[in-house]
Parts: C-alpha cells; sequence; structure tokens
C-alpha cells in the first residue's frame, strides 16, 4: 500500500498523545532523540491521522519524534497528514511498516502489534505473514506467547521492555494469578537473577504452592524470605542466591539436606590428600564412591587412615539415614 500524505504545520495541542491505537514504541526513551532534534532539525516529520470532522490528530507513526519535540519546547510541528478514507486496518498497517523498516521491535512492541493485528486480520495470517515480519516465528505457541505478554500489567511490561525480566519467564508469569505474578515480581525487582534462575524460582514456587495447597504470594511471604529481604548487606546478587536455597530446600528437603551433608564431608577429604568421595548422579541412589590416589605406601597408609575416619563419621551415616 502506497502511503499518500501531504505535509503541513499541526500544532503540538491538536495531537492526541493519549491516543495510541496505533503507537508501536513501548519502553523507549526521547532522549537521544531530543539531542538529535536540538542539533540537526527534524528530518523526519511525524505521520498523523486526521480525526474525521476535527483538527485533532492521531498519532501513527513518530510517537518518540513528538514527545522530543514538545520536551524542546515546540508549539507548532512540521507533520505528514494521512488523506481521508483510509481504514484503521491500513493505518494500522503503515504504522508497524514504518516501525520494522528501520529497528527490531522489544518483546513488548511486539506482543501489542499482534494484539492490534487481530482486531482486523484472522489468526491464520497473522501467523503466517506478520510473525516473521515482526521477528517471530510463525507459530500459534509464538502468537500465544504475545498474547500473554500484552496482558500483563505496565510495571511487568516496562521491567520485560527494560531487561529486567526474561521474555520466558513474562510468559510463564502471565499464566499466574495476579496476586502470585505481582508477588513473583516485587521479587525479582528486589534481587538479581539471571533469566534461568527467575525460570527456576517461579516453577519451584508453583510446585510449593500447588504441593502445599496454598498460592506463590503465601510462599513468598514467608518470615525467612522477608528476613533476607531485609537484611543490611547492599549485595543483591547474594540476597537472590540466599532466597533460591532457601526454596530449593523446602521443595526438596530431604535432597539438599544430602547436598550439604555431602558438602561438609569432601570439604575435610583434600586434608588429607589424594582422597574423593563422589556422590551418586543427582544424589539419586545410596550408591557412592571414593577415589584414591597415591605414588608411594606412605601416601595409600594415610588414606586409609582417612577413610577410616570418614566411615567412623557422623555425618557420612547421615547420608544414608542412619543418625546412629
Amino acid at each position: 500500500m502506497t502511503l499518500h500524505s501531504d505535509t503541513v504545520t499541526i500544532p503540538l495541542t491538536a495531537i492526541g498523545l493519549e491516543d495510541t491505537a496505533f503507537v508501536i514504541t513501548f519502553g523507549r526513551s526521547c532522549e537521544d532523540l531530543a539531542r538529535a532534534i536540538e542539533r540537526a532539525g527534524l528530518i523526519n516529520p511525524p505521520v498523523l491521522a486526521r480525526l474525521p470532522g476535527q483538527e485533532a490528530y492521531r498519532i501513527v507513526c513518530g510517537f518518540l519524534r513528538i514527545q522530543a519535540l514538545r520536551q524542546l519546547g515546540f508549539t507548532d510541528i512540521p507533520a505528514r497528514v494521512l488523506q481521508p478514507g483510509l481504514r484503521d486496518a491500513q493505518i494500522l498497517e503503515l504504522a508497524l511498516c514504518d516501525n520494522i523498516s528501520h529497528r527490531q521491535l522489544n518483546s513488548v512492541e511486539q506482543a501489542g502489534a499482534v494484539k492490534r493485528l487481530l482486531n482486523y486480520v484472522p489468526e491464520t495470517k497473522v501467523i503466517e505473514y506478520w510473525l516473521p515480519l515482526l521477528g517471530l516465528s510463525p507459530s500459534a505457541k509464538a502468537l500465544e506467547s504475545c498474547l500473554r505478554i500484552a496482558g500483563l500489567e505496565q510495571e511487568i511490561k516496562q521491567a520485560l521492555a527494560a531487561g529486567a525480566i526474561s521474555g520466558h519467564s513474562a510468559v510463564e508469569l502471565a499464566v499466574l494469578s495476579a496476586e502470585d505474578r505481582l508477588a513473583l515480581f516485587r521479587l525479582f525487582s528486589s534481587v538479581h537473577l539471571s533469566a534461568s534462575k527467575q525460570a527456576e524460582i517461579i516453577e519451584t514456587c508453583r510446585d510449593l504452592a500447588l504441593r502445599d495447597g496454598t498460592d506463590i504470594q503465601k510462599v513468598l511471604s514467608s518470615e525467612e524470605i522477608a528476613a533476607i529481604l531485609a537484611a543490611p548487606t547492599p549485595n543483591p546478587s547474594h540476597k537472590a542466591e540466599q532466597i533460591r536455597s532457601f526454596l530449593r530446600r523446602c521443595r526438596f528437603p530431604r535432597l539438599t539436606r544430602k547436598e550439604e551433608l555431602f558438602s561438609a564431608l569432601a570439604k575435610i577429604l583434600p586434608h588429607a590428600g589424594g582422597v574423593r568421595l563422589l556422590p551418586p548422579q543427582s544424589f539419586e541412589g545410596d550408591t557412592y564412591r571414593l577415589e584414591i590416589a597415591f605414588s608411594r605406601p606412605e601416601t595409600l597408609a594415610d588414606a586409609a587412615q582417612t577413610v577410616q575416619a570418614l566411615a567412623q563419621d557422623a555425618r557420612l551415616r547421615s547420608l544414608f539415614g542412619d543418625g546412629r
């Protein structure tokens, strides 16, 4: 579709900044753009659509440009105004094509575009034609992920656009209740977690809530987590690891107890030299192995004493459920 427009001067007050029906941009600052316009002027005027019978206009392309111009104190701006008669579906297509022609949309922008397109375009066409143009795989799964993201609260979308939470985490959060979703989001906002650790905590909390017949927000409202978050240490990564460990102990109490006992035993062995205690894979089963490395008989004798002491250690007995 060819764009037909006239370039005219429009008062900024006549442009509806709250009307975002065709605005694709999300989570982007106009600061750099404002500096560029201040230095070189407005090179590419925004595109507007006039509201029928009114001296008022909707933004089609150039939302950030208009914000930057307003920030710079402009009262009137040059703009390209679409000729009347275009349907909303055609205007949305123009807005999308303008955006994807010069940049990669972030996850929230992709989601917003998909949701808008479904108001005008059959789902099959969105999947087959528009998803690849938006940088997504042409699949029903990708479409569903976009719709989940589009339904998230504004603050979570902002965090996703800023990279504070991962796309996978956002999609997983979207299927939870609003209370559980926001409880997890507040936790992610308080500590530093990688994408994989965010996914781990979501899964662990979901399992705990299901096992205990409760909800995630109650899992996260424990006194232990509150104490970790309130601790004076300024290191959010350290707090994140403490919370992960606590949740994992709650989810797998027997396994984590075995891991802790094993770690305590392993720490005493290097001092003897040449003796290694090896656990069963993933601590599943009760068959442990010992490795002994020696270069002379005396070293072997020392290792034998270490093995004897290990056999009598109460922590080793506890690994097998024998606390005697």
